[in-house]
């Protein structure tokens, strides 16, 4: 635990240590909020009478969203496979932490950063200029935190997991890649699954995506009766054992089957 939290420290520091990093991230996180606030405003505007959610309600959505997804966010898919490909990854079979806290603990110290500096800041800067009411109802407050605290348990582990595929991939740096594309496209990270046409929402109620972002948000508007809410943490649950139990039994198969290139 204690090097858990050491190392979390470290990230956090090191997070700020770069400066004009820093600083382009506020700029650039706040630029993109602003802008999808107000393109939603205009579609929300232009197509009220279609829409079964509110402006306010989508608004709050991506608000909520841009807050999710600094806290959900995770390298370790590609940190996994940077490892593989330059050899470096077998230094980490001797450290005297377990390799997943050790990259977990690096991303919530990068997320609690961005969240607390950047997000937050970013997100009560545009409250301050734009009139957007804010959606809250404490109650769903309540049960969207523990949603939310689940939905970055299984972030971290569908990056780790597909991460752990680079001990079998010639050329694992696409990994990432086509992660974030599946994660923006079926969790609702840039367009809401109520819009999603039929086929494609089916798709996505099989995927775990929808649990790190669509369906907490969707908790905390009120859209989920209380038994729906109790569904929704129980398959947050479920995916999360599973994706466990199936990232030990790939991490033990990569221990017998390493196959380093460079180093």
């Amino acid at each position: 635990m204690f090097l858990f939290v050491t190392f979390l420290k470290r990230s956090f520091l090191e997070r700020y240590a770069y400066r004009f990093d820093f600083y382009t991230s506020i700029f650039g996180s706040f630029i993109s909020l602003f802008v999808q606030l107000n393109v939603w405003s205009v579609l929300m505007e232009n197509n009220s009478s279609n829409s079964q959610v509110s402006l306010d309600e989508m608004l709050t959505y991506v608000i909520i969203t841009s807050l999710i997804t600094a806290l959900t966010a995770s390298q370790v898919g590609e940190k996994i496979a940077q490892k593989v490909d330059n050899g470096s990854i077998i230094s980490d079979f001797i450290r005297p932490i377990n390799i997943r806290n050790y990259l977990w603990a690096e991303d919530i110290g990068k997320n609690i950063f961005n969240f607390l500096l950047i997000n937050i800041p970013n997100v009560i800067i545009i409250l301050l200029f734009m009139r957007i009411e804010i959606v809250f109802e404490l109650s769903n407050f309540l049960m969207f935190l523990i949603s939310l605290v689940l939905a970055i348990i299984i972030a971290f582990y569908i990056q780790f997991v597909l991460g752990l595929l680079a001990f079998w991939l010639q050329t694992p740096w696409y990994i990432s890649w086509i992660l974030n594309a599946c994660k923006d496209l079926f969790s609702g990270s840039v367009i809401p699954l109520w819009f999603y046409p039929d086929w494609l929402y089916q798709i996505s109620s099989w995927l775990p995506f929808r649990l790190i972002i669509f369906e907490p948000i969707n908790m905390y508007l009120g859209n989920l009766s209380i038994d729906e809410g109790y569904k929704i943490l129980l398959l947050q649950c479920v995916w999360i054992v599973s994706l466990y139990l199936l990232s030990k039994l790939i991490w033990s198969k990569a221990q017998s089957k390493i196959i380093v290139h460079g180093g």
